[in-house]
């Protein structure tokens, strides 16, 4: 018994292409093209904005102090973390303001949250 040769006896077995699995077919590729486009397009969204946000980081020239947790003790002193995070802000102005060379820090570059 003869063997049918190679290739042209796998594609000889293999069924044509009907015009309904064509159109499927181009769906298909179309629906990949389409999600990988859109996969692409978020992930250069997330980049440029993971970018933007590094680069705000590196350019913030600005001391915030947050308010915090105090003891309770001195929370009953009337001493909350927003006080004393409002007298730090004022200690580090008035050491700013009584430095005798110039900083390259601006005195309103100090904020409180």
């Amino acid at each position: 018994m003869a063997e049918s040769g190679g290739v042209s006896g796998i594609l000889a077995a293999e069924p044509e292409a009907t015009a309904e699995g064509t159109v499927q077919r181009r769906f298909r590729e179309r629906l990949k093209a389409g999600l990988q486009v859109f996969v692409i397009f978020v992930a250069t969204v997330i980049g440029i904005g993971a970018l933007l946000i590094f680069r705000n980081a590196i350019e913030a020239h600005s001391v915030v102090i947050e308010a915090f947790q105090v003891p309770p003790d001195l929370a009953q002193r009337g001493l909350t973390g927003e006080v004393i995070a409002n007298q730090l802000l004022d200690h580090l102005a008035d050491m700013e303001a009584a430095a005798s060379i110039s900083s390259a820090r601006p005195s309103n570059s100090y904020s409180s949250s």
